[in-house]
């Protein structure tokens, strides 16, 4: 790696204390987060907002008139099991700083992620915030998790509580007011609350969670979370009932422990039974049953590779032997096999809405045929219906008969019929019929044996008979 330095005016010394690269997966967004309410391109302009990072071991000494870098409350430092000196890990916080940020604009980073959030129920981050010209309230710190950046995502944005310069106390650096701690049940209440009202789904909807104002926009779905934005607002106040100045904002943040939290634990159970029994000596039933529920799974499995759906599966099979109700002098096979398969896959979210409960999105329908009709819309239901004549044939009941090239013994026959219909929510009918049809022949004739030396004499005498020859 080389580093230049160039249009200097005179001679310069440079010394490094320290030289170190630090990785950082948060990209400043370089596209426009402006408010377009007015649908007005938003003048370009310089901003300086710069991305770093602060830690404890660096930024942790008290300065005066300097807020030092402490540890959010609750939070403890890990201790890097690998050193027998127990040795703490630095802990460090992600730093936003904004110059003469104006009014309705934003600045922001962002991260790739792949993450499916649905077995969680919060999200958390610890916000710190310092300013010169911003009073509390004036500015807000937002996150957006979404597939992108601009038309399918969920926003959380909270009122910052400004820090004064020089605080020591980590309740006072790290103000419960500046905390985002939201379930994402709010969120996707939000956008059901946005799908029931009608409006564009392409225009920003907003309500209040407390003290935060959640917006959405598009179909936004945290089961395929793509890629997460932290970020400095300076909104309009009159949004949150305030009065705007309309003035350019200078604010400072550390965002810290952006994390999620709370496993949804609810359990599930399954069962499995099965049965087989006989009819006399003409028939054999075989049948089973299967259930699980939402939340089941194994021990080894994840609690994100639990089951999201309720299946219920059960399956017959009848054998009967038909001829047993004929003449027996008849000699007739008639071998009879019935089979019908059933299953029944109802996901607990909405397959159309894949972050909101099904039950849920059912609400939203006025009436019961309505709901009943959503509901088997979006159930994946597989019906297989056999029936099967295998082997039919005639059997000999005189085995002295002189056996002949057309003898119906000779034949047998075989038809095998199977019916399977299928039906999701990508699929309205799919039917898949089948029939086999197999007709045998089979001949042997009576075996002769030739024996050309059996009468003669040489060969029945008492040598060869000793070797039972």
């Amino acid at each position: 790696m080389r580093m230049f330095l160039t249009n200097f005016q005179q001679p310069v010394v440079l010394r490094f204390a320290q030289y170190q690269m630090v990785a950082n997966q948060w990209r400043r967004f370089l596209g426009d987060l402006s408010d377009r309410t007015f649908g007005l391109p938003p003048e370009p302009y310089d901003a300086d907002f710069n991305v770093a990072t602060v830690n404890i071991e660096e930024n942790g000494a008290f300065v005066e008139g300097v807020t030092p870098y402490v540890l959010p409350p609750g939070v403890i430092r890990d201790v890097d099991i690998t050193n027998i000196n127990n040795r703490q890990i630095n802990e460090q916080s992600l730093q936003l700083s904004v110059t003469d940020l104006r009014n309705r604009d934003a600045r922001a980073v962002f991260r790739n992620y792949n993450l499916d959030l649905l077995s969680y129920k919060r999200l958390r981050m610890y916000v710190h915030a310092q300013s010169e010209d911003a009073e509390n309230g004036e500015v807000t710190a937002f996150v957006r998790l979404g597939t992108d950046f601009s038309d399918n995502y969920y926003e959380i944005e909270v009122p910052l509580q400004m820090t004064p310069a020089g605080t020591t106390l980590p309740e006072q650096i790290w103000p419960a007011e500046n905390e985002i701690d939201i379930s994402f049940e709010d969120l996707t209440e939000t956008k059901v609350a946005r799908n029931l009202s009608g409006q564009n789904v392409l225009v920003p909807f907003r309500r209040f969670v407390g003290r935060y104002r959640v917006t959405v926009v598009g179909n936004p779905d945290l089961s395929a979370v793509q890629v997460a934005m932290i970020g400095i607002r300076n909104p309009d106040l009159e949004d949150f009932g305030g009065v705007d100045d309309r003035l350019p904002k200078s604010v400072r943040l550390w965002v810290n422990e952006f994390r999620i939290t709370e496993f949804d634990q609810t359990a599930g159970w399954a069962a499995l039974a099965r049965a087989n029994f006989n009819l006399a000596d003409f028939a054999q039933v075989t049948a089973s049953i299967r259930y699980a529920t939402f939340g089941f799974g194994a021990i080894n499995q994840r609690i994100s590779e639990r089951l999201r759906e309720t299946n219920l599966a059960f399956d017959i099979a009848l054998n009967v032997a038909l001829d047993k109700f004929l003449p027996e002098k008849w000699g007739v096979r008639l071998p009879l096999f019935l089979g019908y398969e059933r299953n029944r896959v109802s996901p607990r979210f909405n397959p159309l809405d894949p972050d909101v409960p099904l039950n849920r999105s059912l609400e939203s329908f006025e009436s019961a045929d309505a709901r009943n009709e959503y509901r088997r819309l979006v159930e994946t239901n597989f019906t297989r219906r056999s029936i099967n004549l295998t082997n039919v044939g005639k059997t000999r009941k005189n085995p002295e008969a002189k056996v002949n090239i057309w003898d119906i013994e000779n034949f047998t026959f075989t038809w095998a019929y199977t019916e399977e219909l299928r039906s999701d929510i990508f699929t309205a009918e799919f039917l898949n019929t089948r029939q086999r049809f197999g007709l045998a022949y089979a001949f042997q004739k009576e075996r002769k044996f030739w024996e050309p030396f059996a009468k003669a004499k040489i060969f029945q005498g008492s040598f060869f008979t000793s070797f039972g020859i």
